[in-house]
């Protein structure tokens, strides 16, 4: 029986103090039976495009797991992804 479910190599690491992280750097694409979706991990191994620490701006950081990442759905239907737009509306 061949599994309806696949993802690009490289997705996770093992990691001697916190047994598995997301790949710094990683991009690839996550293909399941009920969805086919795009994943990015920035270069501090979180989800999304690069952060810029500059000026004043505030950053908000979301831990969690998979519903926090949002598997199997893309960058803006993540959760955090859809408080963006209201944080940033809120520190303008």
């Amino acid at each position: 029986m061949q599994s309806s479910e696949s993802m690009d190599e490289g997705f996770i690491l093992f990691d001697s103090r916190l047994g598995w992280k997301l790949n710094p750097g990683w991009e690839g694409k996550h293909r399941h039976h009920d969805f086919e979706v795009q994943y990015q991990v920035n270069e501090l191994g979180f989800r999304g495009d690069a952060l810029e620490f500059s000026g004043e701006s505030q950053k908000v950081f979301f831990l969690g797991d998979s519903f926090t990442f949002g598997l199997g759905v893309d960058e803006g239907e993540t959760f955090p992804g859809a408080c963006k737009p209201n944080c940033v509306t809120a520190h303008d």
